[in-house]
């Protein structure tokens, strides 16, 4: 049983990363062809950032958009122009966050939305930025074990939020 655990826990998390490293992939491509379009210099770098910080869920795209107003008013003299990156940004991630992962994520497993957010605090808390990185796939681990352990049956569907 511990055998079918960690190859289930194998197949389930290395699909989570590789969709994720696609979906952020994505992302940093999409952004870096937008800041491009705005004008505003060094696209490779924003492309790459936006990249890097969707890795963390939430926290993440939030810090990104800070950073993208931060850039744009430093960038541009209209705030109209200023505020087109960060709105950019903003947009890229709510169609990526909002529909097409969770798309494509549905298929291999479902995670409590409340859970996720108390276990990125939690973790984000303890490791920082890393432990906001591992924070889902801890938990989906978690969730694995459960759905596998019959004492753990209940918690596996809590984790679910079914």
């Amino acid at each position: 049983q511990a055998v079918d655990i960690s190859q289930q826990i194998q197949e389930d998390i290395s699909g989570y990363l590789v969709t994720i490293t696609a979906m952020n992939a994505a992302v940093g491509a999409a952004t870096a062809a937008a800041m491009y379009l705005c004008g505003l210099g060094d696209p490779l770098l924003w492309g790459t950032t936006a990249f890097l910080l969707n890795y963390i869920p939430i926290i993440g795209p939030l810090f990104g958009v800070c950073i993208f107003v931060l850039v744009g008013l430093l960038s541009f003299e209209s705030l109209w122009w200023a505020l087109l990156p960060p709105a950019i940004y903003l947009g890229i991630h709510l169609v990526e966050g909002e529909t097409v992962t969770p798309m494509l994520l549905a298929r291999r497993f479902t995670l409590n939305p409340v859970l996720i957010i108390l276990s990125l605090v939690f973790w984000f808390w303890m490791w920082g930025a890393l432990g906001a990185i591992l924070a889902v796939p801890m938990l989906a681990i978690l969730k694995i074990i459960s759905d596998r352990l019959r004492p753990l049956k209940a918690l596996g569907h809590f984790l679910e939020g079914e």
